[in-house]
């Protein structure tokens, strides 16, 4: 038995499988051992540093890119496609005597096209502004009107020199300036505490200050002032203004089969109206080229256009991923009337890494809440649709997700419409609050918390094309084939002999969308060091350093038991032994 703790730790440290360790205490000389004392805390030092970068490689959580190629059948992408002008002018009389007929068809209205085109600004271009004249010029808080003499000048006399540079009065601006040079700020101007900071205000002024200074493009302008009044029509009203499916489509086939106008589903956009979807869990790909691919005549309704309105016609078409959204206002590409477009599809299936490897989303809470399945796009346009609505208790200007959540807020007013209930003026504030909330946004001071689908697909498109249609297609089947399935106007019109003589080339289109390829790639992210590396990096630094594996680690153990046991058997030992009495009986 052990005599000492010391000899109890010689023993066992002198048969350790850990390198270097028995040699201290085999060693003959002392400088032996203090060498190997030294090598062993250097080698450990090493070894902690090591480890210590291991665990920081590990908790970085590193991923690898995989690239595969794979071939099999492949499931045929959502088609969306919008005509490019939004209303038809034989619909128009369902807007009559409102702003946005006056907008349109101004030669048919009471109101001349300046003052429209400007009645965001309720100024006329060639209005003369008199930046010194306060008391001509109107500020508007709610449903009182502000005196910027009063708040702004009050210790200063009237007839102070003023920038003019810095005034806009006009616009929304008239509210911005109040505030900025007023130095006076509402902390509690919106009920939303992310948009009550001051200097992300003061930011925010700046901006748009900065934006202002620029010219405005009076096309785009126009632009915005349609899709301001267009998005204060009802989702009904909308629906009746636009194109049917049923007109615009001519012809359509998949794989050689028909499809028909019940086939597409309505969605709307705030750019193009009536939008349409093809999509089927039938269209299956098993062949290549554009004879197994997808087929559609399209019309886009030239007649049906407002001169001087539009500069242009087309359809503008997306391909994306079965169940997602389209946004063709921000996707997709244009297809030009009198042209056959072929569009050759190559597909790319997408994997990322789950966290904490990755930030992807799964996207099951917002298929719950939404009703539609995740992308970061349409996480994005809901979220700014969302902040919106909830902070400035109004519709916002732009284009609003078409799905069914959405639809219990279009009682709201458009941002940029709402009035002053007393001057029946704009209320600028409602403004004010709708660009502020999407400055917050982009500036990330906002958070959607949008990341990327975990899985996702996309398409790699190649256009081609060619004049389209040739003039014996066009005179001997294209026309008869268009007026057998639809009364147009110019069928009515016309007798069948000088149809053939009128030139309606430009009204038609044909798109061919067809799979180039049917091997896919497959882009999938891994984790570079996972658990298993780790471990294995953990055992390689031991034993390189110190030879050490997981059994040495049993030794450390072994030394526990053995010098509890030796303190078990010193008490023992020196416990004084208890004497028994005896009791002895006589016989009798």
């Amino acid at each position: 038995m052990y005599k000492s703790v010391k000899e109890v730790i010689n023993s066992v440290i002198s048969q350790s499988s850990v390198h270097g360790i028995p040699r201290i205490l085999s060693s003959k000389h002392r400088y032996q051992r203090v060498l190997w004392l030294c090598l062993i805390l250097g080698t450990f030092g090493v070894l902690v540093h090591q480890l210590y970068q291991l665990f920081c490689e590990y908790k970085s959580y590193p991923i690898k890119t995989k690239v595969s190629m794979k071939r099999e059948t492949l499931r045929f992408p959502a088609v969306s496609f919008c005509n490019m002008n939004a209303m038809k002018t034989s619909q128009m009389k369902l807007i009559n005597e409102t702003k946005l007929y006056e907008l349109i068809m101004p030669d048919e209205s009471d109101s001349n096209d300046d003052e429209m085109g400007n009645q965001m600004n309720n100024e006329s271009n060639n209005a003369e502004i008199d930046y010194t004249d306060f008391d001509s010029i109107e500020y508007f808080y709610d449903d009182e009107m502000i005196d910027p003499m009063e708040n702004q000048m009050n210790n200063e006399s009237n007839n102070a020199e003023i920038d003019n540079t810095d005034f806009y009065y006009y616009d929304y601006f008239n509210f911005l300036n109040f505030w900025y040079y007023s130095n006076d700020y509402d902390t509690n101007l919106y009920e939303d505490d992310t948009l009550n900071d001051q200097s992300s205000f003061n930011q925010f002024i700046n901006y748009e200050k900065g934006q202002q200074e620029l010219k405005n493009d009076p096309r785009s302008e126009k632009v915005k002032v349609f899709k301001n009044l267009f998005q204060n029509m009802s989702k009904s009203t909308r629906k009746e203004l636009g194109h049917r499916i049923e007109d615009l489509l001519i012809e359509c086939s998949f794989n050689g089969k028909q499809c028909s106008a019940e086939d597409f589903t309505l969605f709307q956009s705030l750019d193009f109206g009536n939008c349409y979807t093809l999509e089927s869990d039938l269209f299956i790909a098993r062949r290549l080229g554009p004879m197994n691919g997808l087929q559609m005549i399209l019309q886009v309704e030239n007649f049906e256009q407002k001169e001087n309105f539009l500069d242009g016609s087309g359809v503008r078409l997306v391909i994306h991923e079965p169940g997602t959204l389209p946004f063709p206002e921000e996707e997709g590409f244009t297809l030009s009337p009198g042209y056959e477009t072929s569009i050759g599809m190559k597909m790319v299936a997408l994997s990322r890494s789950k966290p904490p490897y990755g930030n992807c989303s799964e996207g099951e809470s917002f298929y719950q809440t939404y009703g539609v399945r995740y992308t970061m796009s349409t996480c994005l346009h809901i979220c700014r649709n969302i902040n919106v609505i909830e902070i400035c208790k109004c519709l916002p200007s732009e284009n609003i997700v078409d799905i069914d959540y959405m639809d219990q807020f279009y009682s709201l007013p458009v941002c940029s419409l709402v009035e002053n209930n007393k001057t029946k003026k704009h209320n600028f504030k409602k403004k004010t609050c709708e660009e502020y909330v999407f400055y917050q946004i982009e500036e990330n001071k906002i958070n959607c918390g949008c990341e990327s689908a975990c899985r996702e697909t996309v398409y790699k498109n190649t256009l081609s094309g060619r004049v389209w249609p040739k003039d014996s297609y066009y005179r001997d089947e294209l026309l008869n084939l268009t007026c057998s399935k639809s009364n147009h106007s110019y069928c009515s019109e016309y007798d069948s002999d000088y149809l053939e003589y009128i030139n309606l080339k430009d009204n038609f289109l044909k798109t061919v969308i067809y799979y180039e390829d049917l091997n896919f790639e497959e882009i999938s992210e891994e984790p570079l060091y996972d658990g298993f590396r780790f471990l294995s990096d953990i055992g390689g630094t031991l034993g390189l350093f110190l030879g050490a594996s997981i059994l040495s680690f049993v030794e450390l153990v072994q030394l526990m038991v053995e010098i509890l046991y030796y303190f078990q058997y010193k008490c023992l030992k020196n416990k004084p032994a208890v004497k028994k009495n005896r009791i002895q009986v006589e016989p009798v």
